[in-house]
C-alpha cells in the first residue's frame, strides 16, 4: 500500500473505518490507518496488532493510527492496540479524540493529540485463537473475561460486531 499502511485516508470529506483486523501491516510510514489532509475520520472498533515501517529494516512495530496536518476533527475509539511503539499519534496538537481504547504492550499510547480522551486501558485484552477450518491463528475474537469487553463508547459502536452478529447492550 502506497506511504502510509492498510488503509490511508487523505483530502475526503469523511470517512468511517471500523471492524477491522490489521496484523502485520507493512507500510513505508508505518501506520495501519493513516489519516491525512483535510480528511475527516472515525477510526473505531478495530483491533491493530504488528504494524511495521517497510523504511526501517527489522524495525519493530511502530503507530497503528497517524493523524497528520489540517486533518479535520478525528475519533479513535473502541480499537483494541497490540506490540505497537506507539497506539495513536499526531504530529503537533491534531484536534482528535481517542477515548476507550485497550493499548496493550504498547510503549506510548497517545502522542501529540489535543484531547486524548479517557477510558482507556493498559491491559491484556485475551484474544481468543482457535482454528478456521483447520488452520489455526485466527485471533479475531476476545476470550471470555476480557478487560475489553462492554467498554466500548456506545458512540462509537456500530450496532454489528466484526462477525456481523449484533452487539450486546452496553
Amino acid at each position: 500500500v502506497y506511504r502510509g499502511g492498510a488503509v490511508w485516508l487523505a483530502n475526503l470529506e469523511r470517512m468511517n473505518v471500523r471492524n477491522n483486523f490489521f496484523d502485520r501491516n507493512l507500510a513505508p510510514q508505518g501506520s495501519g490507518v493513516f489519516v491525512a489532509s483535510s480528511a475527516a475520520a472515525s477510526v473505531h472498533n478495530n483491533s491493530f496488532a504488528h504494524t511495521f515501517n517497510a523504511a526501517l529494516i527489522g524495525s519493530v512495530s511502530t503507530e497503528a493510527v497517524r493523524i497528520q496536518g489540517q486533518a479535520n476533527p478525528t475519533a479513535c475509539a473502541n480499537n483494541i492496540i497490540i506490540y505497537h511503539q506507539v497506539g495513536v499519534v499526531g504530529d503537533g496538537g491534531i484536534l482528535a479524540w481517542a477515548g476507550s481504547n485497550d493499548f496493550w504492550r504498547v510503549g506510548v499510547c497517545l502522542r501529540g493529540l489535543r484531547n486524548a480522551g479517557g477510558n482507556n486501558l493498559n491491559l491484556n485484552p485475551l484474544f481468543a485463537v482457535f482454528n478456521v477450518n483447520g488452520v489455526g491463528g485466527n485471533a479475531r475474537h476476545l476470550q471470555p473475561g476480557s478487560p475489553a469487553a462492554g467498554r466500548a463508547d456506545p458512540r462509537y459502536s456500530p450496532p454489528k460486531d466484526i462477525d456481523t452478529d449484533p452487539r450486546d447492550s452496553l
